[in-house]
């Protein structure tokens, strides 16, 4: 399957991210996230056994492959704020309230660009470790 159009997204994403002057980034990237999960769920309730989790990895791997390349010059700051997002995000998406995002899950979480900086910031553990009911 062809899933440039998400490859394009990603980048667009990032490009607003890095451009966007005035609204605090982070702000920006969980209302994305906020959108992002609200198609997730209906998507996920809507074809139950047959979800293709596949769109949904492709974007958050991308992000977190693009906020992490030296080229769009975000700070170690600015990183960690992201990756303090995505943390939100995973928790939200945990494997019990969404069995068919599971594999998905667990490999963006294992990632090696993600856990690297989440681990060089324990204090981004905290948020991580918080289990919301």
């Amino acid at each position: 399957m062809d899933y440039s159009y998400i490859d394009s997204f990603s980048k667009l994403i990032t490009i607003i991210l890095k451009t966007v002057m005035g609204i605090k980034n982070t702000e920006i990237l969980e209302t994305i996230f906020d959108a992002f999960l609200i198609v997730l769920t209906k998507n996920h309730e809507y074809h139950k056994e047959k979800f293709n989790q596949r769109p949904f990895f492709k974007l958050l791997f991308n992000l977190i492959y693009d906020i992490k390349r030296r080229e769009y010059n975000f700070q170690d700051n600015e990183i960690n704020d992201f990756f303090n997002v995505f943390i939100k995000l995973f928790n939200k998406l945990q494997p019990l309230k969404y069995p068919g995002f599971s594999f998905s899950w667990l490999e963006l979480i294992s990632n090696s660009n993600f856990m690297s900086t989440i681990l060089a910031n324990v204090s981004s553990l905290n948020h991580f470790f918080i289990v919301s009911y």
